[in-house]
């Protein structure tokens, strides 16, 4: 027995200890040389040296049966150029190649330059000469002081402006240019092109430089088009701010980059020191590459990165713009892989992000994140799969990878749609145990597909996550766990989310949307959701909503539309509550099955849930088994919702589920003893800063009615300003009759909503 006991103790240091305690093969240490022999005592001084040493140990002994050590000390690695590793530097299942910290240590890789050299102007701004950045030699977007992002300068200095009118382009045309209120956006700026237009829109946000402004139509004319003529339309209905005006550069934590001179200029937040502080400037679009061969049918494989630091990967915005669907799926990561397999990523920190963390995008399969800690992201945390624009070549589709026990957090710094965990087109992926919170959309969203048929996206595991604090109230249409196109096999379970909520619509817990089919969702805790726990929309069938706990959704709790076709959404034996509004946002759903679900209105009793004039009671009569009753939580009020042994749900069916589980365990040192990123992006405004009244003298010729939405398919030219006739003062609105259709019409759209128009 003691032999026994003595073998398990052995095994259980090993296996937590990992490869600790072996000597490492190589040995890479900020202060070595790429000259020395790579070990212990004569470490390299760069983890590309390694690489290569790596590649020779493998020629060397092509038959390896035991791992490859890379053993990296503590301190900085500025990197000259991203790590790199192609398929000659992968490993094997019996002799993987680890790259790992040394024990009781922390590597950074740092994909940026360190900024020193600070003067002082009288003016008490720092700057430094940068002579590679002098004539665009060298262009960063992003700024680390003291490990805190700091940003640029931006027009309004809070908030942000709405469009004033759409200007007139061809029907089904993307738009390039929109019409400013006066003082919005001043003619006078100068380095026009360096400025950065971030119109939002529902669910994304675009981003262009200015080509020109006229001040004669109060146009401001953008370097490219958005990418779609709807999803990404420009209307008094979106709101916008500029980024990069160095005329608003005044305000403490703001720097500018004169791109021309090769001059960074910063002011200092009070006690910052220009001798001491740490600033870094993003060099490279990656930290890590991983790069196989597709066409050649070459991957890379058997790599691990553990403990590792990875930061200050930069993203700048194209000279034509950006513009793009949802959920960034064009953005790299930090880590990027394409053709990768067997990869891991253990225990390792990402921050300090242009983009995503992680990127196993085309054809990588069976790679792990696992116990990491990604926080302050340019984008989202980890993105699995590829988009549109890897569909159409199987190759390309992802499979069996894995987000495990990781802490993603504060994202969406420079691209706001960035999500937590996006799954494209990839199956049989698993995202579990996972804390999310404080992104600026989705936590969780899997599927690229908005329409019934064979979709790449299925089988994903969806469990255990702990989901809060998403939205922000920056952008709409959005869920704790959204889910897209036929998915059999995909199940949420065991997942906490709370604390959602939207910009205009749209902030729900789980969301099915357009296609989403065969998809189980069970045993899962939604709360506090801005809109409902629930909505099953576009047009999806065939999917299992049960034994779930909906709460608290502010505006309803749940909608259903179903499809015509297939068997409609199953809603079984799962506990709904709320204090305000109805259980339904619109209707009652003319399709579905419904039955043994509890239902209570805080504060309301169960008479009036059953009255026979309400659509709530009409439904409560005719589901089977349907109940109205108090659920009996623990402590609603402090959200335990733990059922009490006496609990009506019980009755009818339901099983109780332990949460506690959800999300990362912390482990020492956690990012939550951090301070907490600044926010990137404000909520949006709740009211155009425009009166609903014009006389069209400030508008030019050809111009369309500011604040005013034209609904007659692109006919721009149907409702313009003109100075043919006016019945007093110069200018009037034509209004053109459309014979043969009844066009055209136009309405306002206030967006307010309290008080008079």
């Amino acid at each position: 027995m003691s032999l026994w006991i003595i073998v398990g103790v052995v095994l259980c240091i090993r296996q937590a200890g990992g490869t600790a305690a072996t000597v490492p093969d190589f040995t890479v240490a900020p202060d070595g040389s790429d000259a020395a022999s790579g070990t212990s005592a004569q470490p390299f001084a760069t983890l590309d040296r390694a690489r290569r040493a790596v590649r020779e140990l493998k020629s060397r002994e092509p038959v390896r049966g035991r791992p490859v050590v890379v053993r990296v000390r503590g301190g900085i690695y500025h990197l000259a150029q991203p790590l790199t590793f192609t398929p000659e530097d992968s490993g094997t299942a019996a002799a993987p190649v680890i790259y790992e910290a040394a024990e009781g240590e922390q590597p950074l890789l740092s994909a940026g330059t360190p900024v020193s050299g600070w003067r002082v102007t009288p003016e008490g701004r720092w700057q430094a000469d940068l002579p590679a950045a002098a004539r665009g030699g060298w262009i960063f977007s992003q700024l680390y002081v003291n490990d805190q992002r700091r940003f640029r300068p931006a027009w309004p200095r809070e908030g942000y402006r709405f469009v004033a009118a759409a200007s007139p382009i061809e029907p089904n045309v993307c738009p390039d240019r929109f019409v400013y209120h006066d003082g919005d956006i001043l003619p006078a700026w100068r380095s026009l092109a360096e400025k950065e237009v971030c119109i939002v829109h529902s669910w994304n946000l675009s981003r262009f430089p200015i080509r020109a402004i006229e001040p004669e139509t109060r146009t401001v004319i953008l370097a490219g088009r958005t990418w779609h003529p709807s999803l990404n339309d420009i209307t008094p209905r979106n709101w916008y701010r500029v980024e990069n005006v160095v005329e608003a550069f005044d305000q403490p934590g703001q720097w500018y980059l004169d791109r021309e001179r090769g001059v960074l200029s910063y002011i200092p937040l009070p006690g910052e020191d220009p001798a001491a502080a740490r600033v870094v400037a993003p060099r490279h679009a990656t930290v890590i590459t991983l790069a196989g061969d597709a066409q050649a049918g070459t991957t890379v494989e058997h790599l691990v990165f553990r403990g590792l630091t990875l930061a200050h990967n930069g993203w700048n915005v194209p000279a034509e713009g950006y513009s793009y669907a949802q959920a960034e799926a064009p953005v790299i990561g930090a880590l990027t892989a394409r053709n990768a397999r067997h990869v891991r990523v253990e225990r390792c920190t990402v921050r300090h992000t242009g983009t995503y963390a992680v990127d196993f995008g085309n054809g990588c399969r069976d790679c792990v994140v696992e116990d990491c800690e990604l926080f302050d992201l340019g984008a989202g945390g980890v993105k699995i799969g590829v988009a549109w624009e890897g569909e159409k070549d199987p190759r390309n589709y992802a499979s069996s990878c894995a987000v495990r026990e990781t802490l993603i957090a504060y994202g969406g710094r420079v691209h706001p749609a960035g999500v937590g965990v996006w799954i494209g087109h990839a199956a049989s992926n698993t995202v579990a145990r996972n804390t999310i919170h404080d992104l600026y959309y989705s936590g969780v969203s899997a599927g690229w597909k908005w329409s019934f048929g064979p979709n790449p996206a299925c089988a994903n595991l969806i469990e255990r996550n702990h989901i809060f604090r998403v939205g922000q109230g920056v952008l709409s249409d959005l869920g704790g766990i959204y889910m897209l196109g036929e998915q059999p096999g995909s199940v949420e379970r065991f997942n906490v989310m709370h604390d959602i909520r939207r910009a205009r619509y749209g902030g729900w817990g789980v969301y099915f949307d357009s296609g989403s089919s065969h998809i189980l969702v069970e045993n899962n805790l939604v709360y506090d959701t801005e809109d409902g726990g629930l909505i099953h929309g576009g047009r999806s069938k065939n999917n299992t909503v049960r034994n779930n706990i909906f709460a608290f959704g502010e505006k309803t709790q749940l909608t259903v539309d179903t499809a015509p076709e297939g068997e409609p959404i199953r809603v079984e034996r799962n506990i709904f509550v709320w204090q305000e509004r109805d259980l339904f946002l619109h209707a009652p759903p003319a399709r579905g099955h419904f039955a043994s679900n509890l239902y209570w209105r805080v504060g309301h009793g169960a008479q009036p849930l059953q009255a026979a004039d309400t659509p709530t009671g009409r439904w409560l009569a005719k589901e089977p088994g349907a109940r109205a009753a108090d659920p009996l939580f623990a402590d609603a009020a402090r959200r335990d919702f733990r059922l009490a042994d006496g609990s009506p749900a019980l009755k009818l069916g339901f099983t109780p589920f332990d949460v506690s589980s959800a999300g990362r365990r912390p482990r020492a040192g956690s990012t939550d003893a951090l301070p907490r990123p600044p926010e990137a992006y404000a909520p949006a405004p709740l009211e155009p800063e425009c009166p609903l009244s014009e006389d069209f003298e400030a508008l030019a010729v050809g111009q369309g009615l500011l604040g005013w939405h034209l609904a007659s398919g692109g006919r721009n030219e149907l409702v313009q300003v003109t100075d043919a006739v006016a019945a007093g003062g110069r200018h009037a609105l034509r209004v053109r009759d459309e014979l043969a259709d009844y066009e055209p019409h136009f309405y306002a759209y206030p967006m307010r909503r309290q008080g008079a128009v």
